[in-house]
C-alpha cells in the first residue's frame, strides 16, 4: 500500500492495484514464452542434428551394402558367362542311370501234370517277406495263399516253400520226407533240404513233390 496515494478512492486504489498485478501477470507470462521459444529452438536444433546423424549413417550403410554388393555381382556375373548355354547343356547332360528293380514280389503259376492233382493249376505271389507254402496241409495260408497238394499222401504236411530273393522266385525243400525233385535235360535230380532252386526266367521249372510233377513258371 506505500506504492499507493493515500488520498485515492476506494475504487481508485482498487483498479490501481489491479492494473499492477495485470502488469506483472503479462510478464509473468512473457517470460514464460520468452523461455519455452528459447527451449523450443534448442530442442529444434537438436532435432535436426540428430535428423543430420541418421541421414549420414544411412548413406554410410548404403555405401557399404553397394560395396559389399560389388564383388558378388561381379561373381554372378562370371558365373553366368561361364554357364552353358541350354542346347550345349543338354547335348553334354549325363542321362541318370538306371534305377535298380524295385519288385517286392513276384506272381507264379503252377500246373500239375501228374499225380492227384493232375491239371489243377495255383497260383501264388511270394514276396520278399512272406514266402508261400506248399505241402499236403489245409491250412488257410495253403490253401489261400500256398499249395495246398492234401490229396497226395507222398507230399510232406509242409513240404517246401517258394521265396523272392535277389529279384527271382526260388523254391526250398524244408526237410520233407519223401524229398523234392527237378526234372533237367531228361534226367531227375534231388534236391538237398534247404538247398535254394532258381526259377528260370525264360522258362519253366519242372519240380516233383510226392507223386505231383509241377510246371513253375512266372506268369503277369
Amino acid at each position: 500500500m506505500e506504492n499507493y496515494d493515500p488520498n485515492m478512492t476506494v475504487e481508485e486504489l482498487l483498479y490501481a492495484i489491479v492494473e499492477d498485478e495485470t502488469q506483472k501477470m503479462h510478464r509473468v507470462v512473457n517470460e514464460s514464452n520468452a523461455r519455452l521459444d528459447r527451449e523450443w529452438e534448442v530442442g529444434k536444433a537438436e532435432l535436426l542434428e540428430l535428423k543430420k546423424i541418421a541421414v549420414e549413417k544411412k548413406r554410410a550403410k548404403q555405401a557399404a551394402a553397394a560395396a559389399l554388393s560389388a564383388p558378388l555381382n561381379d561373381k554372378e556375373n562370371n558365373k553366368q558367362q561361364e554357364k552353358p548355354s541350354t542346347e550345349e547343356s543338354k547335348e553334354t547332360k549325363k542321362k541318370p542311370a538306371a534305377k535298380k528293380g524295385t519288385a517286392k514280389s513276384c506272381p507264379l503259376k503252377l500246373v500239375a501234370l501228374s499225380g492227384p492233382h493232375k491239371d489243377e493249376e495255383f497260383f501264388i505271389r511270394p514276396t520278399l517277406r512272406v514266402p508261400c507254402v506248399i505241402g499236403r496241409s489245409k491250412a488257410k495260408k495253403y490253401v489261400d495263399k500256398g499249395v495246398s497238394l492234401n490229396q497226395d499222401d507222398q507230399v510232406s504236411t509242409m513240404h517246401g516253400e517258394f521265396i523272392f530273393k535277389s529279384g527271382q522266385a526260388m523254391f526250398v525243400d524244408v526237410g520233407s520226407t519223401n524229398g523234392s525233385s527237378v526234372m533237367k535235360d531228361g534226367e531227375e535230380l534231388w534236391l538237398e533240404k534247404g538247398h535254394e532252386t532258381i526259377v528260370p526266367q525264360d522258362g519253366s521249372l519242372m519240380l516233383r513233390v510226392g507223386d505231383t510233377i509241377l510246371k513253375v513258371e512266372y506268369c503277369a
